[in-house]
């Protein structure tokens, strides 16, 4: 069973999740609180390589999330990494990084 809808999942891969929030120490000076897409960030936004277009939907643990905003060079180059917007820094020094399994339900807009 999908999430209700979306439709038919794409594809399922593993993914390497990591946490972001929208301060200097997460974003330097790109910390202004809007994403690569132009949106400001919000929870569900995150951040993956230009490999996926922006308006890209997932599904990971339950959660939705929209590819809304690209990273530096760790992530444009790992087509596996998914950077998760929180709102608040010591929340994404808790979450961490781990590994998951994504499922891809739409790719772009």
């Amino acid at each position: 069973g999908g999430i209700a809808g979306l439709g038919e999942p794409l594809y399922t891969m593993r993914v390497h999740i990591t946490h972001y929030c929208a301060c200097a120490k997460c974003c330097g000076k790109n910390a202004d609180g809007i994403t690569a897409s132009g949106k400001p960030v919000a929870e569900g936004m995150v951040a993956m390589s230009s490999h996926y277009p922006f308006g890209t939907q997932l599904v990971i643990n339950g959660t939705l999330y929209t590819v809304e905003d690209r990273g530096g060079s760790g992530i444009e180059n790992d087509i596996s990494r998914v950077d998760i917007f929180v709102p608040d820094h010591q929340e994404a020094l808790r979450l961490g990084r781990f590994w998951a399994e994504a499922t891809f339900y739409r790719l772009g807009r």
